[in-house]
């Protein structure tokens, strides 16, 4: 069931939901199981996953000019959401990042979402 499915079909009352961080770059997906096996009791509607900028560091060169390196902190919203999706069949909302992308990066991330089985999303363009 989609998102929109659910709210219409709360006959407007409230639903409960929740939004979870990816793990940090190192931690196993096993945290953010136990998270949500503490509050699937409440029977979420959806689970959102947010999503973060890669950080930029600039690192001194021996030159002594600055280079600018990517450090990615977190692993994959869209796998982190689908993982979920399927062991609690449960409607997952990924937070998408489209700013600073191409069109062809952006539709590509939509492509896999569909792949996964992914319907809802939160797009973010700042």
């Amino acid at each position: 069931m989609s998102v929109i499915e659910s709210i219409k079909k709360s006959g407007g009352r409230t639903l409960f939901t929740f939004e979870l961080l990816p793990p940090l770059k190192g931690h196993s997906i096993e945290r953010v199981y136990k998270a949500i096996d503490r509050l699937i009791e409440f029977e979420p509607a959806y689970i959102n996953f947010t999503t973060h900028r890669n950080e930029m560091i600039y690192k001194e060169r021996p030159d002594g000019l600055l280079e600018k390196r990517v450090v990615r902190l977190r692993p994959g919203t869209i796998a982190l959401a689908a993982a979920v999706k399927y062991k609690y069949d449960i409607p997952v909302v990924p937070h998408i990042l489209c700013g600073g992308f191409t069109k062809e990066e952006t539709e590509n991330v939509l492509i896999e979402m569909k792949f996964l089985g992914i319907n809802d999303v939160m797009p973010f363009t700042g």
